[in-house]
């Protein structure tokens, strides 16, 4: 894993962002332009290391983190970037300098970096895009809808990552003429797609704000044929599969547990 934590011997380039994606990519785009300085990033949700400073404050600013990543893509290409932006989503630990090592040597070796299995900067990227990737591929078969009494329908989910976009896009195309929500109860945000446009609410949106799931029906309840839907649903689960060849640490390896919390089918009181 990428070193966030240079000695105390070398001089420090210290970058602090605001934790968000827009952020850690604006603290990443300004290390990016001091060459050869070791650089400490910090954000106001990880503990500062003995003696260091504040540091220089790096302002989230999403024009600039579009002009870092249009650089990024025409210096090497568009799957490239996509893959750094897998691995931003994760945020794990020491991210910012594994996408500062990564996109260094993606600019000098172009588009053949993602081929580049040995290093470990690459490695360490393409190892938490493989898990974004592989969580988005997971929920686009295992969100489930309810439809409320306005027509809309509902989807709660509590992903281990920050996924609600990518899902969105998805079901923009797979459901376009229905209206629905997306919401993540982990991180209270949501998506909205209206049949026309797509909406994204941050926690501080206007959608969200107060009781999450209270606004998001804005007073809507499940209709009156969801109850049946999700019956039939239960029954179809419970009834088709084959009893002798079941096999639960397999249905556990492709549906974790921890999702089942927003599944009809694995909360069925008539089992």
């Amino acid at each position: 894993m990428p070193s966030n934590s240079p000695s105390r011997s070398e001089p420090l380039l210290e970058l602090c962002h605001d934790g968000s994606a827009t952020g850690c990519l604006c603290a990443v785009a300004e290390a990016y332009k001091h060459p050869g300085r070791k650089v400490l990033f910090t954000c106001p949700d990880r503990d500062l290391p003995l003696f260091a400073d504040a540091g220089f404050s790096v302002a989230s600013d999403p024009a600039r983190a579009e002009r870092f990543l249009n650089y990024l893509t025409e210096r090497s290409s568009s799957d490239v970037v996509h893959t750094l932006l897998r691995a931003l989503t994760a945020m794990p630990e020491a991210i910012e300098a594994g996408l500062l090592a990564y996109a260094r040597k993606a600019v000098l070796q172009g588009a053949c970096i993602v081929q580049a299995h040995a290093d470990p900067d690459v490695r360490f990227v393409h190892r938490w895009a493989r898990r974004v990737s592989l969580e988005i591929h997971r929920f686009k078969g295992l969100l489930r809808f309810q439809e409320l009494k306005s027509g809309r329908f509902l989807a709660l989910f509590e992903p281990d990552y920050d996924i609600t976009l990518p899902l969105a896009f998805h079901f923009r195309l797979r459901l376009a003429s229905q209206r629905w929500i997306i919401l993540d109860g982990r991180r209270h945000c949501a998506a909205t797609w209206n049949g026309l446009r797509l909406n994204a609410e941050a926690p501080g949106g206007d959608l969200l704000q107060g009781d999450l799931l209270e606004r998001c029906l804005a007073g809507d309840e499940p209709s009156a044929d969801e109850a049946r839907s999700r019956a039939l649903w239960q029954t179809f689960h419970r009834t088709v599969a084959i009893e002798t060849r079941t096999n639960p640490d397999l249905q556990r390896q492709c549906m974790p547990a921890r999702y089942w919390k927003h599944l009809p089918e694995m909360n069925d009181s008539s089992e």
